[in-house]
This record gives structure tokens, sequence and C-alpha cells, in this order.
């Protein structure tokens, strides 16, 4: 930096003497020297011009730090008007000082004269043509106003140099490709910078050959334009084509790549550790010999007795512990059955002793083979991918779900990883510890600000189909607030079972079984406006649009809210904490109920009705009445708030009636049921939950 300042600010005083034969040192000391340099510092910053190391030596920011000069002292010249600027010592330092700092360089700190190059991206013919079309109607109203074909003037010289800086900022940026890339700012920022560099020279080519003010602000809001447009499109183009962010999966997520230990070793030599995947080449190595042949990663099954879910259950209660049990019984397992209980708490969970007696309690540790464990604490995906598929026992991650970006696309792939039965052990912090994290941390005022900041952007962003596009572009989808109902729901969605929930330092701490293969439904709900399956007339499958009122992934946890709390007064689920706080008053003020208008306009429902069901909820109606009412469209007015049952039984014998009724005098029974129910309604205050 302190030779790079000598040459340019040798270069300046050098040809400003040689060509004005008199420095006048007070009258170009605070006029041209102190701004010259400042601006070459100001863009040796924002370049990250000094920002080389060995073998990183690329001219390209040097370009861009010369470029980034020429516009900061234009816009500089604009402002200052008492004296005029030299304009050819200007440039004539510039370019001087550019080519001595690249000899430099060369010659001193890169001797061998190579510079790092590149990867090479092909420019497209379609890209080209399209920003150049683009730039040429962003300059419509200059053409218009300001170009003349009668004669050549200043006007056709400044847009033949428009031209050029934007065909040398897009050649040395982005090259005129759209790459894929992993994030929206690593691609943005090639066009941004290249908007930068456009915005420059077009600046000094004003400065060059100053215009009137007039074409001046023509000129300059023909380059406003194109770079505001160009971003709106370039921006859409990278949101449209990335892999979406909601979650369905690509099937190359099911399948790990097959771990040869023989080219493994050979890659990292001998008694190397693989810290991408935990692999202890020496232990495999040693594990190998002891088995005839290779070690094989294979499904495994069990003869014992076992629930729904596969998994084997001892016990009863909240006491039950669980095991994975594999049929195959190998020296390797005999051996390494011992050494479970031993690592988790000795090694893996030795500083989290409070999560290994949950753990102890819960599982049959000494039914793990140790060969079919894995602990770790990482967001990366690619520590799971790695793994054979149904290979595990038992998975366990320490690293919240709160900064894994593909949730679902992790859960399945750990899925993928566990045998039939096997145990995922895995923490989340849920948005109300969320809540208690930012209240405790500062004054509870202070707290409650930020925290409905961080809820906004962290929360309901995400869930907004367009935003959240760029949102998981901008963060990576880490530090993501999840409430407690999404966390276990895109466990159940991904086909775990949850066992056991637990919490621990503000986390709460899961044990799920791996109970079926992931769920093949490709429209979990979750944005604000979503649609629920609902069985309709002959057992159709109906989706009915609802305003979100509990949280995402909810719907998969009906038969898990039923089985823990059963059902209260009205037939609703008893303590339903799917259900949001704002998700209360939306039910109460009947605003969850209006897009339901969209499917009586669609004649999936009619205006009375029984109730639309979900699977799991009809099946809990007797037998006959299910028949019954699939005979009928549901409808949007239910029976429920004429006669206002309390129980299930109650609310099953007055559908009941509504269907006998209806079957011998349609019109009279809906006719009669609307006003009841609109009495109840209005007069009565009458409320399903």
């Amino acid at each position: 930096m302190l030779i790079d300042f000598v040459i340019y600010a040798g270069t300046f005083i050098v040809l400003f003497f040689s060509l004005e034969k008199d420095l006048k040192w007070e009258e170009i000391y605070l006029t041209y020297f102190v701004p010259f340099l400042l601006s070459g510092g100001v863009a040796s910053v924002l370049t990250r011009k000094f920002s080389f190391g060995e073998n990183d030596y690329s001219p390209k920011r040097f370009y861009y730090s010369f470029i980034l000069m020429l516009g900061l002292l234009s816009a500089y010249s604009f402002f200052v008007k008492a004296i005029d600027v030299p304009r050819f010592i200007l440039l004539g330092s510039l370019l001087l000082s550019l080519i001595l700092e690249l000899l430099w360089i060369r010659i001193f700190i890169a001797p061998s004269g190579l510079f790092v190059r590149q990867s090479r991206t092909f420019p497209s013919l379609k890209i080209f043509l399209f920003y150049f079309l683009l730039l040429n109607l962003s300059f419509y109203d200059f053409f218009l106003e300001h170009f003349s074909l009668k004669f050549i003037g200043l006007q056709h010289l400044y847009l033949a140099g428009v031209y050029i800086a934007w065909f040398i900022s897009g050649k040395i940026t982005f090259n005129f490709s759209l790459t894929k890339s992993t994030g929206y700012w690593r691609f943005i920022w090639s066009h941004i910078k290249a908007y930068i560099l456009l915005s420059a020279m077009a600046l000094f080519l004003l400065f060059i050959l100053k215009f009137n003010s007039e074409t001046n602000y023509a000129a300059a809001e023909g380059i406003i334009i194109y770079c505001f447009v160009a971003f709106l499109v370039t921006s859409y183009y990278f949101l449209s084509k990335i892999q979406s962010d909601s979650d369905e999966v690509a099937p190359s997520v099911f399948r790990a790549p097959v771990i040869n230990i023989n080219e493994m070793e050979g890659k990292m030599g001998e008694g190397q550790y693989c810290l991408k995947t935990g692999l202890d080449v020496d232990r495999l190595r040693s594990l190998e010999e002891k088995v005839e042949g290779p070690v094989e990663y294979a499904s495994h099954s069990t003869d014992q007795g076992s629930d729904e879910t596969g998994s084997v259950f001892h016990g009863a209660g909240n006491s039950e512990k669980v095991a994975s049990h594999s049929t195959d019984q190998d020296p390797v397992k005999e051996h390494s059955t011992d050494q479970v209980m031993k690592k988790l708490r000795d090694v893996y969970l030795k500083s989290n002793s409070q999560i290994f007696e949950r753990i102890s309690n819960k599982l049959d540790l000494n039914s793990i083979d140790i060969t079919k464990m894995v602990v770790l604490r990482s967001r990366d995906e690619f520590n799971v991918e790695v793994l054979p598929e149904d290979s595990l026992q038992l998975f366990m991650n320490l690293h919240e779900l709160n900064d894994i970006r593909r949730l679902n696309a992790y859960l399945i792939t750990v899925n993928k990883r566990l045998i039939d039965g096997g145990v995922f052990v895995g923490r989340v912090e849920p948005i109300k510890n969320r809540y208690k994290r930012f209240i405790q941390k500062y004054p509870t005022l202070i707290g409650r600000i930020f925290y409905f900041f961080d809820f906004v952007w962290r929360r309901v962003i995400p869930k907004i189909p367009v935003i959240q596009k760029l949102y998981f572009a901008v963060t990576q989808g880490r530090n993501r607030a999840l409430s407690f109902a999404e966390s276990l729901g895109r466990l159940y969605y991904c086909g775990f079972k949850v066992f056991d929930v637990y919490e621990i330092e503000n986390f709460v701490y899961f044990i799920a079984i791996k109970s079926k293969e992931p769920s093949t439904d490709k429209n979990p709900s979750y944005g604000p406006l979503f649609k629920m399956r609902r069985i309709g007339k002959n057992g159709k499958e109906i989706f009915v649009y609802k305003v979100r009122t509990m949280h995402p992934y909810s719907e998969y946890l009906q038969k898990f809210v039923y089985d823990l709390n059963d059902l209260e007064v009205g037939g609703k689920l008893k303590n339903d904490f799917r259900i949001s706080y704002w998700g209360v008053v939306f039910r109460k003020l009947w605003i969850d109920e209006l897009p339901m208008i969209l499917n009586w306009l669609k004649g999936d429902l009619k205006l009375v009705g029984v109730r639309p069901l979900s699977t799991h909820y009809l099946g809990l109606y007797d037998e006959k009445l299910k028949e019954q009412r699939l005979r009928y469209k549901p409808g949007l007015v239910p029976p429920f708030y004429a006669d206002m049952p309390k129980t299930l039984e109650e609310i099953q014998a007055s559908e009941l009636r509504y269907l006998e009724e209806y079957e011998k005098h349609p019109l009279i029974t809906d006719f009669k049921y609307f006003w009841r129910a609109f009495y109840n309604i209005i007069i009565k205050k009458a409320r399903s939950a």
C-alpha cells in the first residue's frame, strides 16, 4: 500500500510539473492532489486491490480500481466547479500509475510473471444480444432528444464510449453468461460490479466531453435505467432457475457415494482421519479384516414384536425404551455393542451429561452396534450424504435444525441412512425458546423489539413464496426461526415418529424413530394461504383453501396430538399446540374460513353440509355414518353450528340427523340449518374453537 501510494503521488506530481512547469502547491494541494489520492484509497478498499495472497495475483482488481477511480474523480469534478480539473493530467496519471504498479507486482511480487488464471466461462450470444437491446432501450429518450444523424458530434462519441464501456464492464465481470451459483449474492455480485464499472466509465465520459446539464441528466438517466432494469431481470432469472427452496427433494439426494476403504486409504495416507465424513480409515480397515470379505451395509430387519412403526419397544408408558435390532450377528457387532455406552458417555456426550442420561433412559444402548452409530455436530449435508443407505441404527446430530437450509432434504437423507426402526436424535430451538433468549439477553422492551424484527425476517419472510427464494439466497437458511409444531411436523413428513422430546438449555431435543418412507406429498402446507387435503363426495380427495392458523406441517401431527391429548368439548383436539397466537384471533373472526368460498365457487363444497374432514379424523367416525357422509358434498356451513354438540358422539349424531333429513327434503333442510347456524353464529357468538 505504501509503495502504491508513492507510485500514484509520484506520477501525479511528475506529470503535473512536466506540463505546468510549476507545482503551484497551494493551488493544487486541495483541489487536485488530495482528491486524487483519496479516490485511489477508496477505490483500493472497495476493490480489495491489496487483499491478494501467494499465487493470487489477478490483474482484474487493478483494472477495477482504475475504472472506479475514473468515476470517483469525475463525480468530484461535478461538485467542485471553482477551478477546472486538468483532465489530461488526471487521466495520464492514472494510466501511468496503473502501468507502473502492474510492472512492480510482476517484477517484485510475482517474479515468475504468473497471475492466477480464472476459470473460463463462454459468453452466450443470446445473453449478449439481450443486454445490448436493453442498453439501447434504456437510452431511448437520449436518442430522441440529444442524438442527431445529420452530423457527428459529441453525442455520438458519448454513445460509442458507452457501448465500449458496457462491453468492457460485462466482459471482465460476468462475460455475458449467466452461470449457476450456490448463492444469490455470489451470483449477482459479478453483475453489480459490471453496473458499477459501467457507471464509472460513463461518468468519466461526461466529465471528458463536458455536456450541458440537460444532456448530462439525460445520459445519466439512461445508465440508471439500464442498471436498475438489468439488476431486476438478472435477479428474476436466478430466482426462477435455482432449485426450489420448498421441500420437494430431487431423487439424487437419496443415494450416497459408495465408500471404498482402499481408495480412501490410498488418497489420505495411513493413520489419517477424514474430517468431512468422520471415518477413521484404520478403524474401518481393522474391522474389515475381522470378517470374511468387505464390510456390507444392508437393510436390517427383525423378527421380534414391533409396533406399526417397525421399531421394537420394551416396557410400557413413558418409561419404555426403544432398541434398533439387526438379525445379523457378526464378530464386529459382538465386539462393539459393549462400547456404545462408554463411547457416548465418555467421548461424544462427555460435556452433555443431561443428554446422555435422557438417551440412556429411553434407548436400549446395548442393542446398538457401534459400527452402525454416527454422532456429529454439523450443518453440512455432505456428512450424511457420504454414509451408505440402510446402514445406521443410531444417528445423532447435536447441531440445531434451524441452521440447515434444505431441511426436508436433510431429514429425508437421514431417513435413508437409517435401518427400519433406526433412531434419530437431534435438537431444535423453537420460536418460544428463541423469544426467551431475546428477553434474557436484552432489557424486556428492547428484547421484544429485536425479536419482532427477527421474527419478521427469519419467520415470516421465508413463508412468502416469491420473497423466500431471495431470503434463502441471502441467509443460506442459517438461524431460521422454527416453531415446535413445524419441527415435529417435518420429522413426521420425512418418515419419522417422535418418541420423546425434552428441553435442555433453551434447546428442545428429540428422539425419533424411522417409521416409514418419506412422504411423497408435494404440497406440504407452508405459506399463509394453503390447501388442506380433505375427503369429498364419493371419497374423492379435495383440497380446501384456508388461511393458516396453525404452524407449517401441522397436518402431519394430527394423530400425534390426538394420541397425546384426545378431544375436547366441541370435537376439537385438546391442548393443540399447533395453533399459532394469531391463529386463535383468525378463528374467532372467521378469517381462516373465507378462502373456502373458492371451493364453493369451484363446486367442491355446497353452502350447507357436513364438515370436510381429513382421513385421520374421518377414521374416528362410525362406519355407517362414514358411508352416508361420502354420498354427499361437504359444506361451508356444517350442522355443528345449528346443534352445537360437545362430544364426538354428539357431533356424529348431529350430522346423522342432518343427512337423514337432507335425504328426504334437501332444500328445506339446508334452508332450516342455515338460518339456525346464522342465529347461533351472529347472535350467540358461537365458535368451533
